[in-house]
């Protein structure tokens, strides 16, 4: 339960892009919270290692639609010809 709010307060500050980009920033970031919240129960966190980022159904359609409406908004845009 700890590794989980550590990670959702960790992630609610990163945008997406960081998060798909820079786990082992947020790796090391999880590890030393942790590390620093467990140390009163005699814990030592060592490693924290996040093996993937998966992201929910809805937001890989959000993320699909805004691609395909930037996609088409250049297709409209009209091509200009040197003279």
């Amino acid at each position: 339960l700890l590794a989980q709010t550590t990670l959702r307060n960790i992630l609610g500050t990163k945008t997406l892009a960081e998060m798909l980009s820079d786990r082992e920033a947020i790796s090391l970031q999880m590890q030393s919270t942790l590390d620093e919240a467990t140390e009163p129960w005699g814990v030592k966190v060592e490693r924290v290692e996040v093996k993937d980022v998966r992201l929910p159904i809805q937001l890989q359609r959000a993320m699909a639609s805004e691609a395909e409406a930037a996609r088409e908004a250049r297709a409209k845009v009209p091509k200009h010809s040197a003279l």
